[in-house]
């Protein structure tokens, strides 16, 4: 009698895990089918079967339909069910990423909610960990190594603990870590810079650090009756990142006669002040600055002051001539012709 078993080799695409393979092979757990042995990481299956009592094709339809692409040397004949499997782990891939960028830089925004509701106790817990320079140098580190652990533990759980299964999973790894570093940049380039002012700020402090170089002459004459108690200074704190920004804001708000601060990336500040009450010497002499060093950048009072004096003489100036064209009367009212040539009707 002529043998009829069969071996049969193929490829199986849109495996993700080991539990993919638990499945194909209780599916092929029928009559006519002998052995089945499926290679994750190769997406190869060996397949021994009864010729007489189950076809290949009957066999490889199994494996279709239960969502897999069987592959030859001719293009794969896939079933789509899988596709929402597969978006769901690139979506967990990218919320994991992003829980893992967020979760190192817990003390910084326990930090910022502390200095906003005004709970100094938390305050100064959280100090010492900010006067540290390297602080956030280690925050991004942990977060890449709490993605890079749980990473670990998701292939080793899918039997594709290998530098084979890590080059099948690359998708998911690349959103891993793409999320994971993404949620720093953003944590450093916008909401740590907005969240520091936000908490140092108030809404009648804001009118005070409302104008700079290119905008002050604008402001002018709503600013100049409100603005005369106060000076304003830029200065430049050598801080590593934008993350010791809410520490600088605090300490430089808890000076008397600090009316305002305003955080600008990546390591500006605008600082309004009372100088009867402190000195901008007194500014750069705290205990903060031996950390991080302070240096004055522009002494915005001064501009303040010079085109004032220029809108003033500018004003003065512009009165001059009219009183003048009135005089010679350029006037229509008069019978003028409103030109300054002194012509009358």
């Amino acid at each position: 009698m002529q043998d009829s078993t069969s071996k049969a080799e193929f490829n199986i695409k849109k495996m993700s895990c080991i539990s993919c393979v638990n499945k194909i092979k209780s599916a092929l757990a029928i009559e006519g089918i002998k052995s089945v042995e499926i290679n994750l990481q190769k997406e190869l299956a060996t397949i021994i079967y009864d010729k007489k009592k189950i076809s290949l094709d009957k066999i490889k339809s199994k494996i279709i339909s239960l969502g897999y692409c069987v592959c030859n040397s001719n293009p794969c004949i896939c079933n789509n069910n899988l596709s929402n499997a597969s978006s769901s782990f690139n979506q967990n891939s990218l919320l994991s990423g992003l829980i893992y960028g967020l979760i190192p830089h817990t003390f910084c925004i326990a930090f910022i909610l502390a200095s906003i509701l005004g709970v100094s106790l938390a305050v100064e817990f959280f100090k010492p960990f900010l006067l540290s320079p390297y602080f956030f140098y280690i925050l991004i580190v942990l977060s890449i190594a709490i993605a890079t652990f749980s990473a670990l533990i998701y292939l080793k759980s899918v039997g594709l603990l290998s530098i084979e299964g890590i080059k099948k999973k690359w998708k998911y790894l690349f959103t891993l870590y793409g999320s994971t570093l993404t949620i720093n940049l953003i944590l450093f380039l916008f909401i740590f810079p907005i969240v520091t002012n936000f908490a140092t700020a108030s809404t009648s402090d804001s009118a005070l650090l409302s104008f700079s170089n290119s905008n002050i002459s604008t402001n002018i004459s709503s600013s100049n009756n409100s603005q005369n108690n106060f000076q304003l200074i830029k200065l430049s704190v050598d801080i590593p990142c934008s993350g010791h920004s809410p520490l600088i804001s605090s300490e430089l708000k808890k000076l008397n006669g600090v009316k305002a601060v305003k955080y600008d990336f990546p390591n500006y500040f605008t600082i309004s002040f009372d100088p009867s009450k402190v000195t901008q010497q007194q500014i750069l002499s705290l205990d903060v600055f031996k950390t991080y060093k302070a240096s004055l950048v522009q002494n915005l009072d001064s501009n303040f002051s010079q085109q004032n004096s220029q809108l003033q003489n500018s004003n003065f100036q512009s009165f001059t001539n009219n009183s003048n064209a009135q005089a010679k009367g350029c006037s229509l009212s008069l019978g003028g012709c409103s030109c300054g040539c002194g012509y009358r009707k």
